[in-house]
């Protein structure tokens, strides 16, 4: 993959993940409205995955755009 793509890629699951913090923020964060214990554990149980595996991705992207910067910036 090229390092314009892994960029792109890096982007786009950083964009993913600053949306989940935004969504888990204003859902957990209501006050207005009753949320069962049950939902409550299973909506943050649900948001700890999502941020797990974009943080995942988020790493391998980095790693690999910085291999990438690596072996292009070397001379023959």
């Amino acid at each position: 993959m090229s390092g314009e793509r892994l960029q792109g890629e890096l982007d786009k699951a950083l964009a993913s993940l600053e949306d989940l913090e935004e969504l888990r923020g204003a859902f957990l964060g209501q006050t207005g409205v009753h949320i069962g214990i049950r939902v409550l554990k299973s909506a943050r149980f649900q948001f700890e995955q999502e941020e797990n595996k974009l943080k995942d991705r988020i790493a391998v992207l980095k790693k690999l755009l910085n291999a990438d910067k690596d072996s292009s910036g070397r001379k023959p």
